[in-house]
């Protein structure tokens, strides 16, 4: 059968179930587990994968399907299975050792993890992605000062690459190692080249405490951006989908270890919509709080790391939430909620949000427990404003925060004043820069909005 003939039985797959009128064979195989994975029912993949191996296998993209399901699910007998029968076959495709570096990642194996990506990178070395990889996953082999000489050391290799150097700003922590980047950068390409380079220096800047210049990143880009007349770009959007297992994964991880929790949120209001199925809508990360007599961040940590469906994500060195990341690469951030002055407060990097005090209701769905705010129609309110009026301030900002750390606030709103210029949104911009005070950059947009 011709890969032509294969791609048209994996679209049609992905609509119906038809291949359950196909003879037993790898065409079956492929075509059911195409229909499984497009409705993100992990279970029915790797039910497939399970009772017919050989013919999962027969084909590289049927088969990663099954593995990368079966590693959502933390099914890893099935994973490594499927993984063994693609390696017999394929034994030069570096997807196979990509993803099982993901799962030595999660089973807590630093060291086969980095092995596995340094393995798909020797495969296909012109890949960024794949040094990529092997450039974050460095930091969970190695010491920091290893981690961060040999991620200097591929940036000098490919001192051009935005992936490279976005790889390297996750793992930046002080203002040598930030400076080193940055001269890296300025020694080996264009200035223009900040519009593209932009949000991984202002983030390495940011991490290493040197606000100012990651403020000055975005000045830069944004009058680069204006001059070359960069025409309107897409905001990109996440293509992260949250399926219900993610936050029944974390109610089963925090209700084990005894603490008490609510979602909060985005997540919140999707979670009480929610009506059964495996999508979780409008959603792509979760949003979670603990209240302060139950909060330990030691013990947060502890829980949810040694737990095979999350890993410990590398969180800004002043973030007080705890984050993690589930296997299908959502993120979940949890928040210390305390009072003061009455009220209900969450602590982000630049600002913190309120609510008014509430108690908790357990809403189960379709066997899934989902701990709520109860009042939700004031939760609602104070986070999103009344729906007569406009959702947030005109920064964007939620109604119900207050400014922590001005400089860092600064930087934000550079940062959304960058991202609207990007998408053509000028007056937004020079909104968002009225807010934090750069006024000189605000007139720059708006002599050019009325040119």
């Amino acid at each position: 059968m011709r890969f032509s003939a294969r791609r048209l039985i994996g679209r049609v797959a992905r609509t119906a179930a038809f291949y359950r009128a196909m003879p037993v064979g790898p065409l079956r195989a492929f075509g059911g587990l195409q229909y499984y994975y497009a409705r993100h029912d992990w279970p029915g993949v790797i039910n497939l994968a399970r009772t017919d191996l050989n013919h999962t296998t027969k084909y590289r993209s049927s088969g990663l399907l099954a593995a990368r399901a079966a590693f959502f699910k933390a099914d890893d007998d099935v994973a490594e299975s499927v993984i063994k029968g693609l390696l017999n076959r394929f034994p030069a495709e570096p997807r196979i050792f990509d993803l099982r570096a993901d799962i030595r990642r999660f089973q807590g194996r630093p060291a086969d993890a980095l092995a596995d990506a340094e393995h798909a990178r020797f495969l296909i070395p012109s890949s960024r992605n794949a040094v990529a990889k092997v450039m974050r996953y460095s930091y969970l082999a190695h010491s920091r000062d290893v981690a961060d000489r040999m991620n200097l050391e591929e940036l000098r290799r490919y001192p051009r690459s935005t992936k490279l150097y976005s790889a390297a700003a996750r793992g930046c922590r002080d203002p040598r190692q930030y400076d080193q980047l940055f001269q890296i950068w300025r020694a080996h390409d264009e200035p223009a080249s900040i519009i593209s380079k932009v949000d991984a220096l202002a983030l390495a800047a940011d991490r290493a405490g040197e606000i100012e210049a990651a403020c000055q990143f975005y000045r830069d880009a944004t009058e680069r951006a204006l001059e070359a007349g960069v025409a309107a770009v897409e905001e990109p959007r996440s293509n992260t989908v949250v399926t219900v297992d993610v936050p029944s994964a974390v109610h089963d991880v925090l209700n084990t270890a005894g603490i008490p929790y609510v979602f909060m949120g985005d997540s919140a209001l999707a979670l009480a919509r929610f009506n059964g199925g495996r999508r979780v809508e409008s959603v792509s990360e979760i949003d979670v709080g603990v209240f302060e007599d139950d909060w330990d961040q030691a013990s947060l940590q502890r829980v949810f790391s040694s737990d095979l469906r999350f890993a410990l994500r590398q969180e800004h060195p002043r973030a007080s939430v705890v984050g993690v990341v589930h296997r299908s690469n959502v993120n979940i951030n949890i928040y210390r909620l305390y009072r003061d002055s009455g009220k209900l407060w969450r602590d982000y990097i630049s600002t913190r949000r309120w609510n008014t005090p509430f108690t908790i209701d357990l809403r189960s769905s379709d066997g899934h427990v989902f701990p709520l705010p109860s009042d939700l129609t004031t939760y609602v309110q104070e986070d999103y404003g009344d729906r007569a009026a406009p959702v947030a301030d005109s920064s964007g900002r939620a109604p119900n925060t207050e400014v922590t750390w001005p400089d860092h606030e600064r930087l934000d709103g550079l940062r959304r004043a960058y991202k609207r210029v990007r998408v053509g949104d000028l007056a937004g911009a020079a909104n968002e820069l009225a807010i934090v005070k750069e006024d000189e950059l605000a007139s720059v947009i708006e002599v050019r909005r009325g040119g």
